[in-house]
């Protein structure tokens, strides 16, 4: 089931339970009017309001994004996943995908303790959406809860309408916020099998950043087939829109 379903069930099943359960607590203290303690209705009122303020939420923001309901469904969504905050990435304008690799471990790779040497221009030049100088992202970062597979994370992407930009996206959101990537967690970033890299094993490489701690970090590659469990974090690509703020 989709987020939004669900965020969109669970805020209509409180609001029937709050609703029904404030008329029987009004019911009941009429119906017993020798009974004239006020606490009943006032119980009564405050559920009423409750269930107000659960459907003006709906209104003023959708069910993935109402503020009552924002922390609860990103935690519940899939029993797999929690979002737990959100980075902006712009792509240059003088982003060159096929020399961006090079360029950026020549500027950069110092600041590694460990660099996997597989990670090349050559290696990733396929990727499934190249980036384009000027895009702006909004990439919103998923704990994992539970031990997982890539699929999994693939479907996770794909229901998002995230888009897949690979070991040049990661890249990117660590030039631009290494300093917001989860500390003692290993960020990846994900493409279609069909566009990783293959080792001399036959293994698709996935790419991946592990903040130890500030200042140190170890750019990597992940087996394809390898299980996740909640060191990891899954980094989802999303396209900005003006509508959407940083989740911090």
């Amino acid at each position: 089931m989709r987020i939004t379903e669900k965020a969109g069930n669970l805020r209509q099943g409180v609001i029937h339970t709050l609703l029904l359960t404030a008329i029987i607590i009004w019911v009941h203290s009429i119906l017993s009017p020798a009974y004239n303690h006020p606490m009943p209705k006032l119980l009564a009122i405050a559920m009423l309001l409750v269930a107000a303020g659960v459907v003006v939420d709906g209104m003023i923001g959708s069910p993935k994004s109402g503020l009552f309901w924002n922390s609860l469904v990103h935690c519940e969504e899939d029993g797999f996943f929690k979002l737990i905050g959100s980075v902006k990435v712009t792509v240059p304008e003088d982003y060159d995908h096929a020399t961006h690799l090079g360029r950026f471990r020549a500027k950069h790779g110092s600041k590694f303790y460990s660099y996997n040497n597989g990670i090349t221009d050559e290696n990733f030049a396929r990727v499934t959406n190249q980036l384009r100088a000027g895009q702006e992202f909004i990439v919103e970062v998923f704990g994992i809860t539970k031990p997982v597979t890539f699929e999994e994370c693939l479907a996770m992407l794909r229901s998002k309408g995230a888009v897949l930009v690979g070991v040049q996206g990661i890249s990117l959101a660590w030039e631009q916020n290494m300093d917001e990537l989860p500390k003692g967690k290993r960020s990846v970033s994900f493409d279609e099998m069909e566009a990783l890299w293959q080792d001399f094993n036959g293994n698709h490489r996935l790419p991946m950043i592990f903040a130890a701690i500030p200042s140190d970090f170890d750019f990597d590659l992940a087996c394809f087939k390898s299980t996740l469990d909640p060191r990891y974090v899954v980094l989802c690509f999303r396209k900005k829109e003006p509508s959407d703020g940083l989740v911090v």
